[in-house]
């Protein structure tokens, strides 16, 4: 007996399908290779523009303005390079318009600096006027004071040297008629004659004080150096036996209009008021330069600075009025006198002080008196 087989091999068949297998397999790997190199191609066309895009608003955002995203490579259709160009365009108007607002703060930067400097000058004369106008409003207080003070004291000065003569007279009469007996009763009859004559210089200060507009004649031309240099050397001759170092520095060359015999006076009651406030020791030191108003010399400028007890605040004020003196045996008329008589040539008499460390005292001389106020006067 005998079997009889029939049918398909196992083998041939497993071959066939691993064949096929491998086939296929093969064909998806070359298809997954070509879409994905046609994906990459399409995806660097794609995140080139956008990375150039990214780029140019990095380098904006830093402050290139200047920047562009420019041409994409693609197709003028192309959503991408439409996007661009309207960038691009946006970024154009807005540095049109930084342009246009940097120019807008210049021009206002230059209208304020012109508004600025137009009003700092308006300030500046404002100033000028209104330290005038004080100026011209002490002056006319002092003028004021001159004008009420001056009948007063002219009166008062006439009525006071008529009984001083005859007193004077009477005491001279007295020593006559007791001659050799003179010396019981002689220190009295000093310490009279010594009141006379301090009244008498009283009324002469009073005569002085209340004379306005007797100047006009006396005033001449004069260069103020060779005046300050010998009122230096009378002040000096007469404080011999003070020590007091005196410093003289003379640069005026202005000539200035001045009665020479009252400016003279006034240096040397100045400076002798200097020694007083100094105890009769220290420095004294004497200046003169030109009076500069802008670039021209309107007069000669004359500083007498010591360095004695200072002047208060309180009193600062009140220095150049009639009668006020600090002094136990003073007349308070000394710079009241001094002032009235630069004030009717057009001067001015100024301090500064600190208390304890000193006093300045400028004189304010012009060149050309004012015969206007000679004239009012």
């Amino acid at each position: 007996m005998g079997i009889t087989y029939t049918g398909y091999l196992v083998w041939p068949l497993i071959k066939t399908y691993i064949t096929n297998l491998g086939e296929v397999t093969a064909i998806i790997l070359s298809l997954l290779l070509i879409s994905g190199f046609i994906v990459y191609r399409g995806a660097r066309d794609l995140f080139r523009p956008i990375e150039q895009i990214h780029r140019v608003v990095k380098m904006v955002q830093l402050g290139k303005d200047e920047e562009r995203i420019g041409e994409l490579g693609l197709n003028s259709k192309h959503e991408l390079s439409q996007l661009a160009t309207q960038f691009d365009n946006m970024l154009n108007q807005l540095q049109y318009r930084n342009e246009q607002i940097q120019e807008a703060a210049h021009e206002l930067e230059a209208k304020v600096h012109s508004r600025t400097a137009s009003l700092k000058e308006k300030t500046e004369q404002l100033e000028l006027h209104i330290q005038l106008l004080n100026q011209t409003r002490d002056k006319l207080v002092i003028n004021e004071k001159l004008a009420a003070l001056g009948e007063l004291t002219a009166g008062i000065a006439h009525e006071i040297n008529n009984p001083t003569a005859v007193i004077l007279g009477n005491v001279e009469l007295i020593k006559f008629e007791l001659g050799s007996d003179i010396d019981r009763v002689e220190e009295e009859v000093d310490a009279i004659l010594a009141q006379i004559d301090r009244i008498r210089n009283i009324t002469r200060s009073l005569l002085q004080y209340s004379r306005q507009g007797g100047v006009q004649d006396e005033i001449t031309w004069q260069h103020v150096n060779p005046i300050v240099d010998e009122s230096v050397t009378l002040v000096r001759t007469g404080s011999k036996k003070r020590d007091v170092e005196f410093v003289v520095d003379l640069h005026a060359k202005t000539p200035v209009e001045v009665n020479r015999h009252q400016l003279l006076q006034i240096l040397v009651n100045l400076q002798m008021n200097a020694i007083h406030a100094m105890n009769g020791k220290g420095r004294l030191t004497v200046l003169t330069e030109d009076w500069i108003e802008g670039k021209e010399s309107v007069g000669a400028l004359i500083h007498v600075i010591d360095e004695g007890c200072g002047i208060s605040k309180r009193n600062l004020k009140r220095i150049f009025d009639p009668f006020f003196t600090t002094k136990r045996d003073g007349t308070g008329l000394g710079l009241s006198v001094s002032q009235s008589i630069l004030s009717q040539t057009g001067g001015e008499i100024k301090v500064q002080s600190v208390e304890g460390e000193g006093s300045q005292f400028t004189l304010y001389l012009p060149n050309k008196t004012d015969h206007h106020l000679l004239v009012s006067a």
